[in-house]
């Protein structure tokens, strides 16, 4: 029997339909992958803000320990504004000042941020602290 050029270009190869299978199969698997990736992603994120905002409470501790105030909000860059204390330009408005802490994760323009790129805020409420029925005071800034 001789072959001729069509019978044998019908017998090598993939058919598109064995492709388009194939392709298929590797989009539900990798579909089946990425919510479960994200939440990773997600809770890896919450794990670093929390670690993050222990290191903001310590810093501000040991703030008030030596200089026996709490620093002012930020407001224009990551230092206390005003520079030095005083009556705070944005108590209620204001940044965690990473500058003036030493904190070291910011963003550009100095403010301490956390893992999707938020700044954190500072409110200075002190006056108004409340205790609550577990004996922990919570500010009520409104």
């Amino acid at each position: 029997m001789k072959h001729t050029p069509s019978t044998l270009c019908l017998t090598k190869g993939f058919s598109l339909v064995e492709m388009a299978m194939v392709l298929a199969i590797i989009t539900l698997l990798l579909g089946g992958l990425l919510p479960t990736l994200s939440a990773q992603m997600e809770a890896q994120r919450i794990k670093e803000t929390r670690k993050q905002l222990d290191e903001i409470q310590q810093a501000l501790i040991g703030y008030a320990i030596i200089n026996g105030r709490l620093p002012c909000p930020a407001y224009s860059s990551g230092e206390e504004d005003p520079s030095g204390g005083g009556n705070c330009n944005h108590a209620y408005d204001g940044f965690v000042p990473a500058a003036t802490l030493g904190l070291t994760t910011t963003d550009s323009n100095g403010f301490a941020v956390d893992p999707w790129g938020n700044r954190f805020l500072e409110r200075q409420c002190i006056h108004q602290a409340k205790w609550n029925e577990y004996g922990r005071a919570f500010c009520s800034c409104t």
